[in-house]
């Protein structure tokens, strides 16, 4: 079975799921305020800091040391220690840099995918039973990666200079945007919700 197609169609399904069961019923309090030019605003740094942390997830990952076992008849994973010239080190700078970008909320779920791996038992017919193995993980106080986790080709290229608002909640504001990826122009939709921080974070996938 193909690694890469399992682990990320299981992870995009997932975070969809969850994504879409978030989102609860209205309530009698006052909507978040922001214009179309603070969401513009509020956007750009985060989407320029989301292309390295969705890289570090979602992507190529982060540079590892030696050469991995490549015959997928005998193994699957393969964990060598994260290079030196990474950025990161450990899982709690990784978790810092990325709730930088993104809610803890949204997050949770990509950390335990990410770092304690999962198997899904739900009635599912495609997925059920399929399991996806940390991406990340500790030996000891050593970060290693697993070099046979084939990431995503990340293309999207948001502008968030075309942001404007479509939705505002109590909990979050939705922004519709453009974007490139390919060459190929289309729109799409963010979430912006506060932090437990107070600042604004992406709520939502940005590749």
């Amino acid at each position: 079975m193909c690694m890469k197609k399992t682990a990320l169609a299981l992870i995009a399904f997932l975070l969809a799921f969850l994504t879409l069961s978030a989102c609860g019923p209205a309530d009698n309090r006052p909507v978040l305020e922001m214009t179309d030019e603070e969401a513009r605003e509020t956007l750009k740094p985060l989407i320029e800091a989301a292309y390295e942390i969705n890289e570090i997830f979602f992507g190529k990952g982060l540079p590892y040391e030696g050469e991995p076992n490549r015959d997928l008849n005998t193994v699957s994973t393969d964990y060598l220690p994260v290079s030196d010239e990474s950025p990161y080190r450990t899982i709690e700078e990784i978790k810092t840099a990325a709730e930088k970008v993104y809610t803890v909320k949204y997050l949770e779920p990509v950390y335990s995918i990410i770092f304690e791996g999962l198997t899904v038992d739900t009635s599912t017919p495609d997925y059920l039973g399929e399991s996806v193995a940390p991406r990340y993980k500790l030996f000891g106080d050593v970060l290693k990666v697993n070099a046979l986790y084939e990431g995503y080709t990340l293309k999207t290229k948001p502008d968030a200079s075309t942001a404007h608002i479509t939705e505002r909640t109590p909990d979050y504001i939705r922004v519709s945007l453009d974007y490139t990826a390919d060459g190929v122009k289309g729109t799409m939709s963010l979430t912006l919700a506060k932090n437990k921080d107070g600042y604004w974070r992406l709520d939502s996938p940005s590749y």
